[in-house]
């Protein structure tokens, strides 16, 4: 891994991820007040905002890690499970759909579903009723995509 446009590029391995979060040299969480400098770009101060949760962002990483290296996000593995859901609702399945899910990088999950259902239909498989609740709080109407089949065998 390699991180340019410092003043002196610096080379690290991906294993070494753990090490520069916990000493801080890579964060998301910059602080009001802290002056931002982006070589050949400019400067700015934080004045409000957050970013997302570094862990996360590693996780975001591993994914991109293992598409380079020919294997399974976590998102298409999660949306691959779902499908499969679909075609064969069980309790197996939804259990590890919800596993596929809470490994997808938070800041990411809306990506599983598709641009008009985000997650939501992943989520009312996995958490039930509360997910059609929550989308009518949320915008008002009533949930359009009520339709998910449960378990077969439960």
């Amino acid at each position: 891994m390699e991180i340019t446009n410092l003043p002196k590029k610096k080379i690290y391995k991906f294993e070494d991820l753990d090490m520069l979060i916990e000493n801080e040299t890579l964060t998301t969480d910059l602080k009001i007040g802290e002056i931002v400098t982006i070589l050949n770009l400019g400067s700015f101060k934080v004045v409000s905002g957050c970013g997302a949760d570094i862990k996360s962002k590693v996780s975001e990483l591993n994914d991109k890690f293992n598409e380079l290296n020919g294997r399974e996000n976590s998102i298409a593995k999660c949306a691959r499970i779902f499908d499969e859901y679909k075609q064969n609702p069980t309790k197996k399945l939804r259990d590890e759909l919800k596993y596929a899910y809470e490994a997808v990088p938070e800041h990411q999950r809306i990506f599983v579903g598709t641009m008009d259902t985000k997650d939501y239909e992943v989520r009312q498989v996995i958490f039930g009723d509360i997910v059609k609740k929550e989308w009518e709080d949320d915008y008002g109407y009533e949930y359009p995509y009520d339709d998910m089949p449960k378990p077969s065998d439960e």
